[in-house]
């Protein structure tokens, strides 16, 4: 791969290494801020979304069967 992109393989996996460790601290910083939403009650309770999730998908039925 490194000979394809005209870098040496250390560069290459220098590169592959910056990546991985950028897409972790943005994966962590995601889930940080949904860990403060829910630690600041910003949340919809499971029940809720399911109730909401089941009114949708009969609401989608019915239009289905029409």
């Amino acid at each position: 791969m490194a000979a394809s992109l005209g870098i040496s393989p250390a560069a290459c996996a220098a590169s592959a290494i910056r990546r991985v460790v950028e897409r972790e601290a943005e994966f962590a910083a995601f889930a940080q801020t949904g860990i403060d939403e829910l630690d600041r009650g910003e949340f919809i309770p499971h029940e809720v979304v399911m109730r909401d999730l089941d009114v949708m998908i009969a609401k989608h039925e019915a239009r289905c069967r029409t």
